[in-house]
């Protein structure tokens, strides 16, 4: 009997000593005050749906020509291909 009674006054005892502590904490954080969570970063801008993105990728892929010397497809707004002999403006024109 004397071993569970040492057994159950230990158990006690540490109640006793876990609830001052919490007592004396809450007293700590009202006065002193919590410290604020860290700010959590802005999330990413989510990406378009992939419906937008294949529409205007086709609308791209429509305002292309090829150009004659070199055969890369450009921009139909584009001015030459960056050769020195390119006849894209005269080649459009036609």
């Amino acid at each position: 009997m004397g071993f569970l009674l040492k057994i159950i006054l230990f158990g006690v005892a540490v109640y006793a000593l876990w609830r001052t502590v919490a007592h004396w904490k809450g007293l700590f954080d009202r006065v002193v005050g919590k410290p604020q969570p860290p700010a959590r970063p802005a999330p990413p801008p989510s990406a378009p749906p992939q419906q937008q993105q294949s529409a205007a990728r086709a609308q791209v892929l429509d305002a292309t020509a090829s150009c004659p010397v070199c055969n890369a497809y450009l921009s139909n707004a584009a001015t030459k291909c960056g050769r020195s002999d390119c006849p894209l403006p005269e080649a459009r024109r036609a």
